[in-house]
């Protein structure tokens, strides 16, 4: 027990600190990842508009836009909560960034042409967790409906 205190002290003089919270743009793609997978199927389809919204949304290059998945690969798998991931996106994000988010997650489940029950309930669960307002949850998904032709 000791030796850990003195490690832990040494690693602050050391200027090392404590591990600094993954970039934005990794939550937000770890937690489009968690969404692809609940159908146990990644194609294409879902890919590209995991590619697309981050690469858009945080203006990265197609290297950092391959970096940042990769990374977020790794914090989709081991994030244990879904309240890991949007806690962390909820405290730096405001309303109308989770909403787009929320949008986007939309878009993502849609974009297979099928809404899975499961796909559905996540979204749901994280709007909540992010204190997205129903309302703006629901014309999210109509307007990602709408702008991906799903259901028509």
């Amino acid at each position: 027990m000791i030796e850990l205190l003195k490690d832990l002290v040494a690693t602050f003089r050391e200027g090392k600190g404590p591990v600094p919270e993954p970039a934005l743009e990794r939550l937000c793609a770890a937690l489009m990842l968690q969404l692809a997978a609940i159908d146990q199927n990644l194609d294409a389809a879902e890919e590209t508009v995991i590619q697309e919204y981050i690469r858009r949304h945080f203006g990265l290059t197609e290297e950092e836009t391959r970096r940042t998945l990769e990374d977020a690969r790794d914090d989709a798998e081991r994030a244990t909560s879904l309240y890991e991931l949007t806690s962390v996106i909820n405290s730096r994000c405001d309303e109308d960034q989770k909403v787009y988010l929320i949008y986007q997650m939309w878009c993502l489940a849609f974009a297979d042409g099928t809404l899975d029950r499961y796909e559905e309930h996540f979204i749901r669960r994280a709007a909540e967790l992010l204190y997205v307002p129903h309302v703006r949850m629901m014309r999210a998904k109509h307007d990602a409906a709408q702008d991906t032709g799903f259901g028509h």
